[in-house]
């Protein structure tokens, strides 16, 4: 099987009731985009109060909104690696859903510790800095943070490319340890690199689309408010890029 860009765009249409379930989607990315910016309102109002309760009502509610998204997305990707006959899951899956987003935020947060751990370290050593005098000290300690300084950027671009691997890894059983399941990353992408690059390739394509849709749409007041749906259907579109790249190891055998 190889991997196809058009099919990513495409597969929605394969489920029967698509339409509304992309529109749910969509409505509440746009939801999602508004919460943002309520508690600002209360701030022009010079209410401090009101502000800050809509401050925290808004973004806790933003933020369950964010996991539900980011879920459904996790749940089609589930879907299409496992072959359900259910192509996109029915918004009213809510636990779901809803705890797939959660194990997911999870997930990628345990495999980003160690680079947290390394910003942290160049975060103290950069303020170490400026309490050390003038001379040799000094020098050799900045050589040393200008060293680690690359090694985390090296650091960031690993964990950047690799993002995706664990998240196939992920999508395949929903489990939260799949994310550091390095093992089944391996042997993902064991003899299937190649997919691997194509599906790097492909994601960096829906970015590009992504950019200059938005910009043509930002020409329009009315346009402002397709880029949140916009931003939802990217995210399924590179979902199931994912799931055509776990695939294709599973078919090669």
């Amino acid at each position: 099987m190889k991997m196809c860009f058009e099919d990513a765009f495409t597969f929605v249409a394969a489920d029967s009731q698509y339409k509304r379930k992309l529109a749910v989607g969509a409505l509440l990315s746009i939801l999602w985009v508004v919460l943002l910016f309520v508690p600002f309102s209360a701030v022009f109002m010079g209410n401090i109060k009101i502000s800050a309760i809509l401050f925290l009502f808004c973004y806790f509610i933003d933020f369950l909104v964010f996991l539900y998204l980011v879920g459904y997305t996790y749940c089609v990707a589930n879907n299409r690696i496992n072959n359900n006959e259910q192509i996109l899951p029915c918004w009213c899956e809510f636990k779901k859903i809803f705890f797939t987003g959660v194990k997911a935020s999870m997930g990628y947060l345990i495999f980003s510790v160690p680079l947290y751990i390394a910003l942290s370290v160049i975060f103290l050593m950069f303020f170490g800095i400026s309490f050390l005098p003038d001379g040799a000290v000094s020098v050799l300690f900045s050589c040393v943070f200008v060293v680690a300084l690359l090694g985390i950027l090296c650091l960031s671009v690993f964990y950047t490319l690799g993002c995706y691997l664990m998240m196939a890894v992920f999508s395949g059983d929903l489990k939260i340890l799949s994310f550091i399941d390095f093992k089944s990353g391996y042997y993902l992408i064991k003899e299937n690199w190649v997919n691997y690059l194509i599906l790097l390739l492909l994601v960096i394509a829906v970015g590009i689309v992504l950019q200059i849709a938005a910009a043509v749409l930002m020409c329009t007041i009315i346009g402002i408010i397709f880029i949140p749906p916009l931003c939802f259907y990217s995210g399924l579109v590179t979902m199931d890029l994912i799931a055509q790249f776990a695939k294709t190891k599973a078919l090669n055998e």
